[in-house]
């Protein structure tokens, strides 16, 4: 597929034809969908990709339509993350397995809290994807925080930590800010699922949210 597209702007070439994208490739890509070869499509500076649906295989409930990734979100040391043509949902795509399902089981144990919500799981090759929702903005640093969103989080870190679920990777940029005002903790391929640590980052955070303060957090 690499050879046969490439893309410029918001304009697909096949061939040598001109072709907006999200007619020809969004026909492309449910029909892959339904014959199960292929669940979303990654379109962004003239690479294009497809990518395939593994959730039965991770035992988890597809909860995605046929899908454009086109907008660029960042990339860290698990892997890159891309926002739906939408905007309401992200891919990030893994170079780490083992983080991926860290992941996933993460989210998936915590699926009632203020995270992300699961959607689904794709692959290709040796990179593993987990689309999940995505809704709001980064916080940037804690400080920003307001008491209320103060207390979202704490309330958060309680639950996940009575279910054995540390964080490690708390900071501004991993929380998300909806329009209204509420928080999505994301992020947990750092994360540890049956924790028993007592002095790790999480915890210390928690008592800083439950003296009012987060000072010294990013």
């Amino acid at each position: 597929m690499d050879n046969e597209i490439r893309a410029s702007n918001q304009l697909l070439i096949v061939h040598g034809l001109t072709l907006s994208p999200n007619r020809t490739l969004l026909t492309a890509l449910f029909w892959r969908y339904w014959t199960g070869s292929c669940a979303i499509y990654i379109l962004f500076n003239e690479r294009a990709r497809f990518l395939r649906d593994v959730s039965r295989e991770v035992g988890i409930t597809r909860r995605f339509l046929p899908t454009l990734f086109t907008q660029f979100v960042g990339e860290g040391a698990s892997g890159v993350v891309w926002r739906s043509l939408f905007g309401s949902q992200v891919v990030k795509v893994f170079n780490d397995r083992e983080g991926a399902l860290r992941e996933v089981n993460a989210l998936r144990k915590a699926r009632d809290l203020q995270v992300p919500t699961l959607q689904g799981v794709v692959e290709e090759g040796d990179e593993i994807g987990v689309i999940m929702s995505y809704e709001g903005i980064s916080m940037g640093n804690l400080d920003r925080a307001t008491g209320e969103q103060r207390r979202q989080l704490l309330d958060t870190l309680e639950s996940l930590h009575a279910r054995g679920i540390h964080h490690h990777d708390i900071r501004g940029s991993n929380v998300l800010v909806d329009r209204q005002g509420n928080v999505t903790l994301i992020d947990f391929d750092r994360a540890e699922l049956d924790a028993k640590c007592v002095s790790c980052s999480d915890v210390a955070l928690r008592r800083e949210l439950e003296a009012g303060s987060v000072s010294g957090f990013m």
